[in-house]
């Protein structure tokens, strides 16, 4: 599991969260609980994952990423999807692969976006070859890794006082 802190620019963090503030009231999110993710991986879910488009800000985003690994430098920007996430109370994500074999996907990333409460849950959970691990959803926090690996997200709490949002990108590499 790779992790970076203080990934984006404070620039480009920021119209990030403005983009979320201008849509959290609009019609353009759809939801995890409409079959957005597939069968089983929201099963349990007491609460819904919005999810929004980034619009021009993904290009944005996916540039940041060749300065992480060289494996970024073959990525399709098209077919490569980014997504803005907003996790309300009661929403959850069951263990999976991010593998799918119709759509390779070369790596998964999340960029955490908000402060976040130990208390509220939304922990990034995952398994490998050294065991069972958690990822706390700092701000600003980018993890990625290459498929598969076994992950979830924890259950977000009632006492959440504000939505997880965080963006979820799934590489895809050149034909």
């Amino acid at each position: 599991m790779n992790q970076h802190f203080d990934f984006l620019s404070e620039d480009l963090h920021q119209r990030v969260l403005q983009h979320f503030e201008n849509n959290k009231n609009s019609h353009s999110w759809i939801f995890n609980n409409l079959g957005v993710w597939g069968e089983g991986l929201n099963h349990g879910s007491t609460g819904s994952v919005g999810v929004l488009d980034l619009g021009d800000l993904k290009y944005e985003i996916l540039d940041q990423f060749v300065t992480v690994d060289s494996l970024f430098k073959n990525i399709d920007y098209e077919k490569t999807s980014a997504f803005l996430h907003m996790w309300l109370p009661g929403s959850h994500i069951n263990f999976h692969t991010d593998h799918d074999e119709r759509t390779e996907t070369v790596a998964s990333a999340t960029i955490y976006l908000n402060d976040w409460n130990w208390n509220w849950g939304g922990l990034f959970l995952y398994e490998d070859d050294t065991g069972s691990h958690w990822i706390f959803p700092h701000m600003n926090k980018l993890v990625w890794f290459k498929p598969p690996v076994w992950h979830s997200v924890s259950m977000i709490t009632q006492a959440a006082e504000w939505p997880r949002l965080s963006i979820q990108i799934f590489f895809k590499g050149r034909d």
